[in-house]
């Protein structure tokens, strides 16, 4: 160990001969710090300045470390021996959200009701179509009846009688909503179920937010430290 510093020999290429200074009055004095609870900011403070012998940590979340000269990596724990200069301690990046702000606006019901609303559309035009004839049979009943009080003739009586007899034969259209109320009963369900669907979706997004922002904790660390608590009397270091 050099002055304030650890110094790691290979012992294959480097041997110690003399030590300096060789006595300084004072037993090595090895300390134990145990780290509880304690934010980036202050570990690393609690950190800086000491001649490190051993340091294991443990955090409530990954965190970042940041040795000297080297990248920022993620890291889940950390050990570490005969650190002269810790690595910084931070929190790590944060990483993109996994869940969306909002939901996507569901369309996939709309063609089923727009196929049901062209049904009750065929089918209105259908109803209007045939009460238009009936009025069009009861006008032209109306003429025969004209005709027929305008004419001496017996042969073209007669022939106008059967006509209208025909013509007042004709049922009139009876107004039949069951297939429109059928078809409208239809679209309500699946208006309800899709709105059903959309609603579990945003119960489960404000589920999934919450769990989320429970797990947004602040970065925390414990652990150990050992370090070396060495004061030099003055006077006393040998050069």
């Amino acid at each position: 160990m050099g002055e304030w510093s650890w110094l790691l020999l290979d012992q294959s290429k480097m041997n110690v001969k003399r030590v300096f200074p060789t006595h300084t009055g004072k037993p090595l004095d090895i300390r134990h710090l145990d780290l509880v609870n304690l934010t980036a900011d202050s570990l690393n403070r609690a950190l800086s300045g000491k001649t490190i012998l051993s340091l294991e940590l443990q955090a409530n979340q990954p965190f970042q470390i940041t040795e000297a000269n080297g990248f920022p990596k993620n890291v889940t724990s950390y050990e570490g021996k005969y650190l002269n200069n810790p690595p910084h301690f931070s929190p790590s990046l944060s990483l993109p959200k996994a869940t969306p702000d909002s939901l996507l606006a569901d369309y996939s019901h709309l063609p089923q009701i727009e196929l049901l609303e062209q049904k009750i559309a065929i089918h209105r035009r259908e109803q209007t179509a045939a009460r238009a004839a009936w009025d069009a049979t009861q006008s032209q009943i109306a003429q025969l009846h004209r005709q027929y009080a305008a004419t001496d003739d017996p042969l073209q009586r007669q022939n106008l009688h059967a006509q209208i007899r025909e013509l007042e034969a004709i049922s009139p259209p009876k107004p039949d909503n069951t297939q429109v109320e059928e078809l409208q009963n239809q679209i309500r369900k699946i208006e309800k179920e899709a709105a059903l669907r959309s609603e579990a979706k945003r119960q489960a997004l404000e589920l999934k937010r919450r769990q989320e922002a429970g797990q947004l904790q602040e970065l925390r660390f414990m652990g150990i430290v050992r370090y070396i608590n060495l004061v030099i009397p003055e006077g006393k270091l040998i050069r």
